[in-house]
């Protein structure tokens, strides 16, 4: 078990702001998986003298598949039921290990949620998930919330994620500050961000290999790109871009016809899902895809939805997903598939409302579509495969379902 320690990170501003609101707050992050137990950890839990926690930690805690010094080491089991609750859930939505015996007790994971930090050429960043539905509002109610700056973190050693090795090539951090760049310039819809993320990670993916980059040749790439962007040749092109929405909603549905693989156990998440396509499928006057198309088209407000996924992406991006250069389109391919799942299901229950959504129903779709990718951590890429499955294989397919307009 590492101990929390106040470090100096790189952060968003909102983390600023973040303090858990315990019993206050409208979900718990103890459900809906097996929290991993290091051997330290491990061994205290086991000697609790506590004559209450005793036994519900003697019946949660099980050994893991780790040796011993290994971060799976054990796990406390979720339980049977619908919700999969950790036992040590009080009825008020709180830990009873962390009321009782304190936040160094707590295992690693549980003590760092949401809090995600990596550490990039000696420098450690640290973002949040919006997985929490706290994170999520902070994230979406500030137009500063993504602000950088020095800040005093909370850290445990133990959960610092190591960047990649090719991070200490000049190239792979050259890319990943055009990325964020890129998905930060708030001039661009985020459909057109996107875009050019993916055509530009197709242009660069064969100048990375597992000993190094070209990095004259990635420099220049990249050169050229912002020439591009600032000339609006690039954005010229992007904008005459139009929606196919046959193949969208093709798409979406075999992206969605995952779920049913997975062991979903969020029902508040599928009651949304099943509000929004009810929302899509009803009151178009034409069934099948074409009404579900019709229907998605028809909502009101899609531009100020891709403006607030701007910053659910630019977050994920920045504590998830780049640098790995290597599999650098895969990555915004990731971004992409979150992107459209998102906006389709926020127009989805626009049109079943009748009317804009607030803010406080943008962030719990959000939260909830985060909290299932952390219970079910394969979903997109099973996602990604459903979509290639549909025939997305190239750059150009995909540049036919992101554009806000429909042809």
């Amino acid at each position: 078990m590492s101990q929390t320690k106040m470090l100096e990170v790189v952060a968003p501003a909102y983390l600023e702001k973040f303090s858990c609101l315990g019993a206050a707050c409208p979900d718990d992050c103890c459900h809906g998986w097996a929290v991993g137990v290091d051997h330290d950890t491990y061994v205290r839990l086991k000697g609790l003298p506590d004559r209450e926690l005793k036994p519900v930690i003697m019946h949660a805690l099980q050994r893991g598949a780790g040796k011993s010094g290994s971060g799976d080491y054990g796990f406390l089991a979720k339980q049977d039921d619908e919700r999969g609750n950790c036992e040590l859930l009080s009825t008020e939505g709180l830990c009873r290990l962390h009321q009782k015996c304190g936040e160094q007790m707590l295992p690693d994971v549980c003590s760092t949620f949401p809090r995600l930090t990596k550490s990039l050429g000696g420098q450690l960043e640290q973002f949040a998930s919006p997985a929490c539905p706290e994170i999520a509002r902070l994230l979406l109610s500030d137009d500063d919330a993504l602000l950088l700056q020095l800040s005093q973190q909370p850290v445990r050693q133990q959960m610092i994620g190591k960047g990649r090795p090719e991070m200490e090539w000049t190239a792979s951090r050259q890319v990943r500050d055009f990325f964020l760049t890129v998905l930060a310039t708030a001039e661009l819809p985020a459909w057109q961000s996107l875009a050019v993320l993916l055509l530009l990670a197709e242009v660069l993916q064969p100048l990375f290999h597992d000993d190094g980059a070209d990095e004259q040749q990635v420099a220049a790439v990249l050169a050229d790109w912002e020439r591009q962007l600032l000339d609006g040749s690039l954005l010229q092109e992007l904008g005459a871009l139009r929606r196919h929405d046959l193949l969208h909603v093709k798409v979406l549905a075999a992206a969605s016809r995952v779920r049913a693989d997975l062991d979903f156990r969020n029902p508040r998440y599928l009651q949304l899902i099943e509000e929004a396509l009810q929302g899509l499928v009803n009151g178009g006057g034409e069934e099948g895809d074409a009404g579900i198309a019709r229907q998605f088209a028809a909502a009101d407000d899609i531009d100020s939805i891709d403006s607030v996924l701007r910053r659910v992406l630019f977050n994920h991006a920045a504590s998830a997903l780049f640098p790995w250069t290597r599999r650098l389109l895969g990555e915004v391919q990731i971004m992409c598939i979150e992107y459209l799942t998102l906006r389709f299901w926020l127009a989805g229950l626009m049109q079943a409302r009748g009317r804009s959504l607030r803010e406080d129903e943008i962030i719990e779709l959000i939260y909830l579509f985060y909290r299932v990718n952390i219970h079910m951590p394969t979903y997109l890429e099973q996602c990604g495969q459903a979509f290639q499955q549909a025939g997305m294989n190239k750059v150009e397919h995909w540049l036919l379902l992101l554009p806000l307009r429909a042809a």
